[in-house]
């Protein structure tokens, strides 16, 4: 179960979702009918753990031909390498800022001919309580051996003490077969993609199973799962809106693929300094109850 919130406009997201939604992680996604799916869920063959372990393996071992620059230490690591260079994981990005989620929401509707031929679609930023994630994944771990996890959890939330899963925690599920629930987590070596996409995984436990079916099994509470969805009309104001805070396809991805990417939707949202202009800020903020009416639960 997971609720939706639909908004209508660029302005109520940058007012609302990062004053309502401090201890969210987020994800963006390019069409609000799609679920909640790894890589590995979308694969073209079986999803096996055999399946698994043959690409594991033919990576890890084909990467000796390469000289990387720096050699993973664990499956969460490897796992994480695989990601980056298109091999299906049971890993799903997610960043720490709303922002950078709605950019990848929103970074394909840049022309004026996307917006013609998209007009009725909507875009989604999911967001996922971390607190809420963390309570119960950590009881999927044996207390002796992670005794940490069972400290008693702080009141007050800071991302800069706050510790995601790393390599002992992730390794220790993915060698075992265990109950279906998912659980975020971080490498402890992260390239500058990650670093400047502030990234976070989420990964499931098993791999033969849904990520959206094992988020679904976990007991969560009420509003540990948001789906936000915004038109694809404001995908312009959204994407010049970003463009001002530094959000854009050469800072996420730096790259020369990147810098070309960006400078090609500048010139298709006709990127000027004058992005603010439209934006209509509100005499004053709304509460959250306000707004309830567009809010609803469903199913996964």
């Amino acid at each position: 179960m997971y609720r939706t919130l639909n908004l209508e406009t660029w302005d109520q997201f940058i007012f609302y979702i990062p004053e309502w939604f401090k201890t969210y992680v987020f994800r963006g996604q390019a069409d609000s009918d799609w679920k909640l799916e790894t890589s590995f869920d979308r694969a073209k063959f079986d999803r096996t753990y055999e399946n698994e372990i043959s690409l594991f393996s033919k990576f890890k071992s084909g990467s000796l031909n390469y000289d990387l620059s720096f050699r993973p230490s664990g499956i969460l690591e490897w796992f994480a390498l695989m990601q980056h260079h298109g091999l299906p994981t049971r890993l799903l990005d997610f960043t720490t800022s709303p922002f950078i989620a709605s950019y990848f929401a929103f970074e394909h509707y840049s022309s004026v001919e996307d917006l013609h031929q998209y007009s009725e679609k909507r875009v989604s930023i999911w967001a996922i309580e971390i607190n809420t994630i963390k309570e119960q994944s950590r009881h999927y771990l044996p207390k002796k051996n992670f005794p940490q996890h069972f400290a008693n959890m702080p009141k007050s939330f800071n991302f800069e003490l706050y510790k995601f899963w790393g390599k002992k925690e992730a390794d220790f599920v993915f060698n075992r077969n265990l109950e279906q629930f998912c659980f975020l987590c971080t490498p402890e070596f992260q390239n500058n993609r990650m670093i400047n996409q502030k990234s976070v995984f989420l990964a499931v436990s098993r791999p033969d199973f849904f990520a959206y079916q094992q988020l679904s099994s976990m007991e969560l509470e009420p509003n540990a799962i948001y789906k936000i969805t915004l038109p694809i009309t404001e995908a312009k104001k959204a994407l010049r809106y970003l463009a001002l805070m530094n959000i854009n396809s050469e800072t996420l991805f730096p790259s020369l693929d990147g810098l070309a990417k960006r400078i090609k939707t500048e010139k298709e949202i006709e990127f000027t300094n004058n992005v603010i202009y439209g934006i209509k800020f509100p005499k004053e903020y709304l509460s959250y109850s306000d707004l309830k009416h567009l809010e609803k639960e469903t199913d996964f």
